[in-house]
């Protein structure tokens, strides 16, 4: 979202405009803000930008792999070495790969038991070239979220 946009089109009236329409018709965000956010585009569809579905895979969806099959390429925790090896330009790290995983959200009743997931599976896909099941992308979110976490700080 543009900031500055936002703010000239009046963002803080719009989005109480949209919350008091929605609790009209409900008593329950289901969705949590993106309830406020669809009422808000709805009204003004001129806010609406369309991205590629790569930057915006939702893991909660189970129709995920069909509307965005993505590939996700990455490397395994033993594999990551950001104290002694090169650093790669931001050029070589975002190269373009059709239908690779850019931007994943994962929420859902299920997102803490791939969180906390220990055993690894061996026949994991290496993500590169293979387009992904809803189970496989929801392991790949795991183990990225898990090797974020083991990261030192000196790679920051």
């Amino acid at each position: 979202m543009h900031l500055g946009r936002l703010r000239k089109f009046g963002w803080h009236e719009k989005w109480q405009e949209a919350s008091r329409k929605f609790f009209e018709r409900n008593v329950l965000l289901m969705q949590a803000d993106q309830d406020i956010f669809n009422i808000v585009i709805d009204l003004n569809p001129t806010l609406y930008f369309r991205v590629p579905c790569e930057w915006n895979v939702q893991l909660c969806a189970k129709t995920a792999p069909d509307c965005c099959p993505i590939v996700w390429p990455m490397k395994r925790p033993q594999e990551l070495d950001c104290v002694t090896k090169p650093q790669r330009t931001l050029d070589e790290a975002f190269a373009f790969r059709p239908n690779m995983a850019r931007l994943v959200h994962f929420t859902g009743k299920d997102k803490h038991a791939y969180l906390e997931q220990t055993t690894q599976d061996n026949s994991s896909l290496d993500g590169i070239e293979e387009r992904l099941t809803q189970v496989q992308m929801k392991t790949r979110y795991g183990e990225a979220f898990r090797a974020f976490q083991a990261l030192p700080l000196t790679c920051f």
